[in-house]
C-alpha cells in the first residue's frame, strides 16, 4: 500500500512539473521576418524578386520598454525572436548611415496565447542616394504653395 502511495504521489509531481513546463512554454511566441535590398527605393519588396539583405541590425523592444533586444538578419536575410513575453513587441530595423528603411518602420507585433507566431515582419531598405525625394502634398483645401 505505501509502494502504491509514493508512486501515486511521484506520478502526481510529475503531471504537475511537466504541465509547468507546457504553461510556460505558452507564454511565449516568436516574431519573424527578412530583410530586402529595395532597389527601386519603392517600399515594396516582399515577393518582388529584390535581393535579401544579410547583416541588418534588427531592435525588439517590448510594450513596457523593460526589455530590448539586438539581432541581426542572418544569411538568408531573415531574423526571428525566438520565446518573446506576451505583449506588443515594437520591431524595427536600425541600419547603419549607408542605408535608409523605405518600408514601414517600426512594425507593432503582438504575442499573446492566441497568437504565438508574427510572421511577415519584413523591411526594406535601399542605399543612401537611390531613394528619390519625398514630395508632400498640401492639406486638402490648402493653397498650394
Amino acid at each position: 500500500m505505501a509502494k502504491r502511495i509514493v508512486l501515486f504521489v511521484v506520478v502526481i509531481s510529475f503531471l504537475l512539473l511537466a504541465a509547468g513546463v507546457v504553461s510556460a512554454q505558452e507564454s511565449n511566441g516568436s516574431i519573424r521576418g527578412t530583410v530586402y535590398q529595395d532597389l527601386n527605393a519603392d517600399g515594396r519588396c516582399v515577393d518582388t524578386g529584390e535581393p535579401i539583405l544579410v547583416g541588418t541590425p534588427i531592435k525588439f523592444v517590448s510594450d513596457d520598454g523593460k526589455t530590448t533586444l539586438h539581432l541581426q538578419s542572418g544569411e538568408n536575410g531573415t531574423f526571428g525572436l525566438v520565446a518573446g513575453g506576451y505583449g506588443t513587441w515594437t520591431v524595427s530595423a536600425d541600419p547603419n548611415n549607408e542605408w535608409v528603411v523605405t518600408s514601414q518602420n517600426p512594425i507593432m507585433a503582438f504575442l499573446g496565447s492566441e497568437q504565438l507566431l508574427v510572421l511577415g515582419v519584413d523591411f526594406c531598405l535601399a542605399k543612401v542616394g537611390t531613394v528619390p525625394p519625398r514630395v508632400v502634398l498640401p492639406e486638402s483645401g490648402a493653397a498650394i504653395a
